[in-house]
């Protein structure tokens, strides 16, 4: 993505994340990193990463045995990521879920 500093008034090249803190972590091609509340910055994406199943399944065992989600929250993750690749038109990508012990 590329994030707007308005004190530079100007655009810089990152690469986004999740931060221990729970904010999204910012990596600068500079070699700069901040944790931001990226929905208070003005950020354009540039690229968007295609995620397997597989991909989503470790994530969501990642932030649930972090804590980061709960259980009972993660369904409405999951039908808005497939419902965002029907919109899309993204072929090939089988409807995402988890279960305990994936």
């Amino acid at each position: 993505v590329q994030v707007y500093w308005p004190i530079d008034s100007a655009w810089y090249i990152s690469t986004v994340g999740d931060a221990e803190d729970g904010r999204t972590r910012v990596a600068y091609d500079d070699g700069d990193v901040e944790h931001l509340d990226i929905s208070k910055e003005r950020f354009k994406v540039l690229q968007w990463l295609l995620v397997t199943e597989a991909t989503v399944r470790l994530y969501i065992a990642h932030l649930l045995a972090k804590g980061t989600v709960q259980e009972a929250s993660v369904p409405p993750y999951l039908s808005a990521i497939s419902n965002y690749h029907e919109d899309m038109g993204i072929s090939g990508l089988q409807r995402v879920g988890v279960s305990r012990g994936q």
